[in-house]
């Protein structure tokens, strides 16, 4: 998807490649098109305009859950493309960041205390505002994916001299961080995919459930897992990205692998959500599609 729509913006004028930044340097705005068309998705997941029960509905809503995996790639792809690292620039965005998260975080609180009656105490107010916890009567779920970037920003350093330093003469820690995606995506989809698929099995064949969750936690990186496993994705890709166009892209797997995952996107959500519901966990079913789709996507 992000090569057919580099394509399409180049020729449509509507993106200009290498165009240069303010500060020097050069922007990719291909990547930040494909962010805009992300923003897009991600509204139309929030806010459905489109029947998920008909076939453009669930084809957009299918893209709409790759848009923050890409999201994600596209921030993996350029923060490990930096060769110099400066701790303090690097503290600063994390102090920018966790602190534009505290001041959203007060704007919902006085809106909601605005809008109904919410109480709490101060040490309740220190918690919600610094500490990140829930407030009863504050939704604040929509901010998810600021506190999944800064968990990012605070690993960033170690995954950006696993990546762009040699050691040896080689680049080494590649590797590792290879095996950091084995294990983030095992613990954060493949494996409560896979006991969802054990509890669908037993409760049609009215056998019983099995707990594998006790087994689940013995792997580290769950928490955030799979955006930890497309941070990193994203940094291989871009840097790979000429390989990947040649064995990847327009290699036929792969696109049968786009086309099953629609269809089990369908087939999930018009048939195993809509008629058996209490037999699906719906959480464990959609990183079934991350892991099919997003990285397709």
């Amino acid at each position: 998807m992000i090569d057919f729509l580099q394509k399409g913006f180049e020729r449509g004028g509507l993106v200009q490649v290498g165009k240069k930044r303010k500060g020097g340097g050069e922007r990719i705005e291909w990547i930040d098109a494909i962010k805009g068309v992300g923003i897009v998705l991600v509204v139309f997941c929030h806010y459905v305009i489109l029947s998920e029960e008909t076939i453009i509905g669930n084809f957009f809503m299918t893209l709409a859950w790759a848009a923050v995996p890409c999201f994600m790639m596209a921030s993996g792809a350029m923060m490990h493309q930096s060769r110099v690292f400066d701790w303090r620039r690097h503290f600063l965005k994390v102090w920018k960041v966790y602190g534009t998260l505290c001041a959203w975080r007060l704007i919902y609180l006085v809106v909601y205390v605005k809008l109904q009656n919410v109480q709490f105490g101060r040490i309740q107010l220190v918690q919600y505002l610094f500490l990140l916890t829930d407030l009863d009567g504050v939704d604040t779920g929509v901010m998810w994916y600021m506190e999944a970037y800064l968990t990012m920003l605070l690993i960033f350093p170690i995954s950006r001299f696993l990546f762009c330093e040699k050691i040896q003469g080689e680049y080494k820690g590649r590797r590792v961080l290879l095996y950091v995606m084995f294990l983030s995506m095992m613990g954060s989809a493949v494996l409560p995919s896979v006991g969802w698929g054990i509890n669908l099995i037993g409760d049609f064949l009215q056998i019983g459930r099995i707990d594998i969750n006790r087994f689940v936690m013995l792997i580290p990186f769950v928490y955030y897992g799979n955006l930890l496993f497309y941070f990193f994705a994203g940094a291989f890709v871009f840097e790979y990205r000429d390989w990947v166009k040649r064995n990847v892209y327009g290699h036929r797997s792969a696109h049968a692998c786009e086309i099953c995952g629609f269809r089990i996107n369908q087939l999930g959500r018009s048939v195993f959500i809509g008629r058996i519901q209490s037999c699906v966990d719906r959480t464990d079913f959609d990183s079934v599609l991350l892991v099919v789709y997003g990285i397709r996507g």
